[in-house]
């Protein structure tokens, strides 16, 4: 038979995992628009050169 102990042993990994997946997410988003904002600086740059030249 589970224990009640047991159980919220459980809840408090579970909870434990959803905090950290969390942050992995977070961490992710945040690397993923950081390389987008170079993507668009790299984008406006060459446009700036282009509009030079001409």
């Amino acid at each position: 038979m589970v224990t009640l102990e047991q159980i919220k042993k459980e809840q408090e990994g579970l909870v434990i995992l959803y905090e950290q997946s969390k942050y992995f997410l977070d961490a992710e988003i945040l690397r993923k628009s950081q390389q987008l904002d170079k993507m668009i600086v790299s984008y406006l740059n060459q446009q700036i050169k282009k509009r030079m030249k001409e």
